[in-house]
């Protein structure tokens, strides 16, 4: 039977396969995706070469098949975070045009007391 793993066990088990990942790729952890992603369509590529077909198809759809479920979790996870993220977002938009229209005629009396 599979253990459900709470959001932040699941986070941590995704960051600790993703810094797997980048030890692997002999990559700095600070490293953008598109690098890591490029660095991994590289290394399938030479490996692909490397060997015939028939030794490296069932190990390298595990590779891929973990690789995709690796990025797929991150991807989950930033999606999320920008969907609790965006009604604050638009709120704080919101507020800022309410204070606008609020004080611009306060501010504007500031800025030019003559007019």
């Amino acid at each position: 039977m599979k253990m459900m793993l709470t959001k932040t066990e699941g986070r941590d088990e995704m960051q600790a396969e993703w810094i797997l990942l980048l030890h692997v790729l002999d990559m700095d952890t600070s490293s953008q995706f598109t690098d890591v992603l490029s660095e991994v369509e590289s290394k399938l590529t030479v490996w692909r070469h490397d060997k015939p077909a028939s030794e490296h198809q069932p190990q390298l759809r595990a590779v891929v098949k973990k690789i995709n479920q690796v990025l797929s979790e991150d991807y989950q996870c930033r999606r999320q975070m920008m969907i609790k993220r965006f009604p604050v977002t638009l709120e704080s938009f919101a507020w800022g045009e309410k204070q606008k229209v609020v004080l611009g005629t306060t501010v504007s009396h500031q800025r030019c007391p003559g007019c």
